[in-house]
Order: structure tokens, then sequence, then C-alpha cells
């Protein structure tokens, strides 16, 4: 079915919506963004709810934000000490701080994002809720949750004794892009899961292969000729190359780096919300 909404505001009253058969398309985007806007406390305080009722009852919960992936971090420090010919020093493990970090974060607002819409209940199948604030929402909550890894990733530099580059500025576009990135990837795989109920069943191997094959556990200059292909097809390499390069490294990205952080992040951004606003519609018939 589609919903076309048409509106009578007179008096006050309150809006009317009328159902028309459904047709594949894009809502109307003026009034789509409308709406989204509206319900914007609607996104902030069920992002705020769902972090206080999963970390918010404990301390230990509160903490287990940053601890997880330090730890995770810290294990691949000792894996990559072993097994590694030269030795690695603190701005090694820096580096693999905040690339376990990064990645982290997209991988949880993915595996979040994932689970938005077939968990979202009966506000998919209220037809006038705009169901993109479910993976905005999802992608806010892990944005939140990545929020003071920041500050650990922060002290850890400090503590190392590395110098403060102005580069480090670059945080702030680095983690807007990072925020496109992710939600570009929550709104695509909302949609598979929908179509695709076995997707999430690959998203720990996502999840692993994101990792693996960004330069996380080595530095951008130590892959390989053959493998340099996941430079252009893994659509976090450049964005983890740049995170590194500026906060830990203490230059500037590449053109590269920039090129391909920018052109993945409004990418699947785009393609994202397309393909998700154009099935919308079909969503509670499929649930």
């Amino acid at each position: 079915m589609k919903d076309s909404a048409h509106q009578n505001n007179v008096g006050g009253e309150l809006p009317t919506y009328i159902y028309e058969p459904f047709k594949r398309g894009l809502p109307n985007l003026r009034q789509y963004a409308k709406e989204m806007w509206h319900r914007r406390e609607f996104a902030y305080e069920m992002a705020k709810a769902d972090i206080n009722a999963r970390h918010g009852e404990s301390l230990l919960g509160k903490v287990w934000l940053v601890l997880n992936p330090l730890l995770l971090a810290l294990m691949y420090f000792v894996l990559v000490f072993i097994i590694r010919e030269k030795d690695v020093g603190v701005e090694f493990l820096v580096h693999l701080i905040a690339g376990v970090f990064l990645v982290h974060f997209i991988s949880s607002a993915m595996s979040k994002g994932a689970r938005s819409i077939t968990g979202g209940g009966k506000l998919v199948i209220n037809r006038s809720f705009p169901k993109l604030l479910l993976p905005l929402t999802s992608t806010i909550i892990t944005f939140r949750e990545f929020l003071p890894t920041i500050a650990i990733l922060a002290i850890a530099y400090l503590a190392s004794g590395l110098p403060v580059h102005t580069t480090q500025l670059l945080i702030f576009p680095l983690l807007l892009l990072a925020f496109m990135l992710a939600f570009g990837i929550a709104t695509l795989m909302a949609t598979a899961q929908v179509y695709l109920r076995d997707t999430k069943s690959f998203l720990p191997y996502l999840t692993r292969f994101m990792l693996y094959s960004s330069p996380v556990l080595y530095l951008p200059a130590d892959i390989p000729e053959s493998l340099k292909f996941l430079e252009i097809f893994n659509p976090a390499f450049g964005l983890v190359s740049a995170w590194s390069e500026a906060l830990v490294m203490g230059n500037l990205p590449t053109q590269q780096m920039w090129v391909s952080a920018i052109a993945w992040s409004v990418g699947l951004l785009f393609i994202g919300t397309y393909l998700f606003l154009s099935r919308e519609r079909e969503f509670s018939v499929r649930i």
C-alpha cells in the first residue's frame, strides 16, 4: 500500500492521512523532512532511553561503553606484537586504539541499523511515522556511545608522550564523515534485513572484514601491492587512514584519503537513504 498524506490543518485540526495503492518511489521529500524535524525530540529521547536501559543501571554498564573497544584494541596490540617481525612502539598502540574505536562505531551502527526496522514494532505499522528515524536513532545511539572513547583516545595519546598537532582539529570534519558513513550503512542494512532476514547472519563477517581490511592492525603504507584494491572497495579504508594520519601521526591526510572518505560517506548516505525511502511504504507489509 502506498500512503499519500493529505493534510487539513484548518482551525488547528489534526492532519488527515489518506492511504492509496502502493507504488514504488520516493515520498514527498519536503513533507517527509518536516515530519522528521517535528519528531526530532523523539529520536533524541529514544536514543537516551535505549542507552539508559542498557547501561544506566550500573557503573560497570557505563564503563563497558569504553572498556569493550579498549580491551579489543589491547588484545589486537598483543597479537600484532607477537606476529610482526619488527617491534611496535607506543605510537602504533595509539594508532591501533584510534582505529579500533572508529571501526567499532561504524560496525555497531551497521548492526543496530539492521535491526531497527524489523524490531521497530508498531512504529513500522504506523504509516504516518517517518521510518527513517529508526536507523537514524540507531546511529545516534552508537555515536553517543562512541563519544566517550574519544576522551579515552585523548588520554592514551597524552600518556604516550606524543606531541600535540594542529591536524588534530580535523577530528570535527572526520567525525561528520564517520556519522554520515555509519548512517548510510545503517539504512542499507535496515532495508536489506526487511527483504533478506538472513542479513544479520552475515553481519559478523562484514564487521570483521571491515576491521581486518582497514588500516587498523597495520599502517596504510604497510599494505602490499596485491591488496591495494582494498583502498578502493573498503568503505572505511580512506576514513580510517585519514583518522589515524590526522589524530595520531600529526600529518595532513593525503588527497586520496580525503577523496575516498568523502566519496564513500556521501555516496552511501545518498544510496542508502534513497533505497530506504523508495521502499519504506512496503515495510509494514513485509514485516
